[in-house]
């Protein structure tokens, strides 16, 4: 039998079994535990292994924010996101070996808050007057959280947002505003922008109906907005009074009620024609509101009895010229620009009267100078004037792509300008004329043209241009009884247009014509009713005819008048004429029918 014994060995002599000890990790923040931190906090973390580092966590208290697979080891703590004072933040560095070490890091949050929301709105808009939207936009965020919910501090995040190009935020914080401010007017402008460049970026795209219902909701609500937003403007500045006149009626002038304004500058005018601020304001908005015999009568006052400067001279000129005088109007324009030939209504209304005279080449050369000044960052306030003016020379010269965007640039500025929709309106209808345009391209161009009309009309109800160009479409269309409508409309807004009278001519006649071939029809069956013995249906057909025969009456009448009335107000180039055609009619509108747009220096400064 074996017996077995246990031996004992030494501990000396005993294998070494133990498990290696981990390899040391060395990990610090770029922000020393301890800091008070604001804004946004960059972390960097550095890491000292033998190791290979898999990932770094941060955990904000215990909330896993970010895993950083890749060096450099960062994270970006917002702490606008996070509330005010103490904060914990924990760092976990993951090695291949399967160690890990722990960083535990604390800090104080304070965006100085304390200073109060109007404090930091103040410093975002200072910051957005030196174009630096990053930092406005910090500002206005910590406005934000110092008072939740206040709109001001909305307002320069929205406009922050914008100008940075960030538009799903812009548009976040206007309708923020607009949910509790709906007639806001920055708010209503910026959603206003983002709608336009929404619907404008894509091209017209291969679903035209689509692409034409998101143009024509962009524009109608821009115009409409900025509307609403005039309404608002106009009504803080109360009433006219002997101590804001001028004031009042720059108002008036740049949210388009000429009305206003001239009853504001009336008692100006009397009481001093060496006024000439407001002097040269009444003479244009006499113009803008189609008022040309008031205009005369102030025009022919002024230049004899007054003192007229440079924007003054300029402004004659352009009456004396839709007035048929060609000498007095040349003369007017040579002492405009011998007392500033560098000023920007000067060169306007160079450009707008050689335009109206078919002089081109002065038209092009005088434009592009502009063009040239407001390139170089001179004549800012002059913008939409000017880009009126290089898009007609574009379309003129085909350039039809350069003309587009040069007029939504210039909406984009001013979407309540009406000019601007008519001018691209009646540009449009202009190329679905041309010989080579096939039929779904016509039809494209002329559904954007009326969407350009109704924006017109939307952005000025009272438009009588707007109205007149409506009509000219509805006759396109052979829509003559919204075209007789469009006409009389028009002709009350603006009793002096001759172009509502030119293209309501047409409307007249052909409704002349369907009376006139229904006074011949009935009269036949009339003559048939007689010859069958149907006397009750003879005589209901009779009191038919006489019906016509009364309409038919007062719409020859009717027309004659629209004849004279063209006739009479623009001797220069209507006197004479017969009633035209539809592409002799936006001719017309396109060179003489549109009412020259200034900037006055004067009121409004460039």
């Amino acid at each position: 039998m074996i017996m077995l014994r246990r031996i004992i060995l030494p501990l000396f002599l005993l294998p070494v079994i133990a498990l290696a000890a981990p390899k040391p990790i060395k990990v610090t923040s770029s922000i020393k535990t301890g800091s008070t931190i604001s804004g946004d906090a960059n972390f960097e973390i550095i890491v000292q292994s033998e190791d290979l580092v898999t990932g770094v966590e941060f955990y904000v208290g215990k909330d896993l924010r970010l895993k950083d697979d890749s060096t450099p080891y960062e994270y970006t703590l917002d702490t606008i996101r996070e509330p005010e004072g103490p904060i914990d933040i924990k760092v976990i560095v993951l090695t291949e070996a399967g160690d890990q070490k722990e960083l535990d890091l604390k800090y104080i949050i304070d965006n100085e808050l304390g200073k109060g929301a109007d404090y930091w709105v103040d410093e975002a808009n200072k910051s957005i007057t030196e174009s630096k939207w990053d930092d406005a936009i910090l500002s206005g965020r910590k406005a934000l959280k110092a008072k939740k919910g206040y709109n001001k501090a909305r307002t320069v995040l929205a406009v922050a947002y914008y100008r940075k190009g960030v538009l799903d935020s812009a548009q976040r914080y206007a309708e923020d505003i607009l949910a509790t401010e709906p007639e806001n007017v920055l708010a209503l402008d910026i959603l206003s922008s983002i709608n336009l460049r929404n619907a404008f970026k894509g091209g017209t795209g291969s679903d035209t109906e689509a692409q034409l219902k998101a143009i024509r909701s962009a524009l109608t609500q821009a115009a409409s907005n900025r509307e609403k937003a005039n309404t608002v403007t106009m009504n803080g500045v109360g009433a006219a009074t002997d101590e804001n006149r001028l004031r009042y009626a720059e108002t008036a002038l740049r949210t388009h009620r000429y009305s206003l304004a001239i009853q504001a500058l009336e008692p100006l005018y009397r009481a001093n024609l060496d006024n000439n601020p407001a002097v040269n304001a009444l003479l244009y908005a006499q113009m803008r509101a189609g008022r040309w015999t008031d205009a005369v009568a102030t025009a022919v006052n002024y230049g004899d009895r007054g003192k007229p400067d440079a924007e003054g001279f300029a402004l004659l000129s352009l009456v004396y010229n839709h007035a048929n005088e060609p000498e007095k109007a040349a003369s007017f324009e040579r002492q405009a620009a011998l007392n500033d030939a560098t000023s920007v209504a000067v060169r306007l209304a160079q450009a707008q009267r050689a335009w109206a005279n078919g002089d081109f080449g002065n038209f092009a050369k005088v434009t592009s100078g502009l063009q040239n000044d407001y390139a170089a960052g001179n004549l800012v306030n002059s913008q939409v004037p000017i880009q009126l003016l290089l898009s007609r020379a574009m379309y003129r010269t085909g350039e039809y792509e350069l003309g587009r965007d040069t007029i939504f640039e210039a909406v984009l500025a001013a979407p309540d300008q009406y000019d601007l929709y008519i001018q691209q309106g009646i540009q449009i209808l202009g190329q679905s004329f041309e010989t080579n345009v096939v039929d779904t391209t016509k039809t494209y161009q002329r559904k954007l043209a009326r969407i350009y009309f109704d924006a017109a009309i939307a952005a000025k109800p009272d438009s009588f241009e707007a109205l007149t160009a409506l009509a000219l479409m509805n006759l396109v269309e052979k829509n003559n009884a919204d075209a007789l409508r469009n006409y009389r409309t028009a002709t009350k807004a603006g009793p002096e247009y001759a172009g509502a009278y030119y293209v309501g001519s047409i409307a007249l006649q052909r409704e002349q014509k369907r009376l006139s071939d229904a006074q011949t029809e009935l009269k036949t069956q009339i003559s048939t009713a007689r010859g069958n013995n149907l006397s009750q249906e003879a005589e209901k057909l009779e009191k038919t005819l006489a019906d016509v025969q009364t309409a038919l009456t007062a719409t020859t009448k009717e027309l004659e008048t629209a004849t004279e009335m063209y006739a009479k107000y623009d001797k220069k180039n209507l006197l004479g004429t017969e009633v035209p055609t539809e592409i002799q009619a936006l001719g017309y509108l396109v060179r003489a029918g549109q009412t020259p747009l200034l900037t006055l220096t004067s009121l409004m400064g460039e």
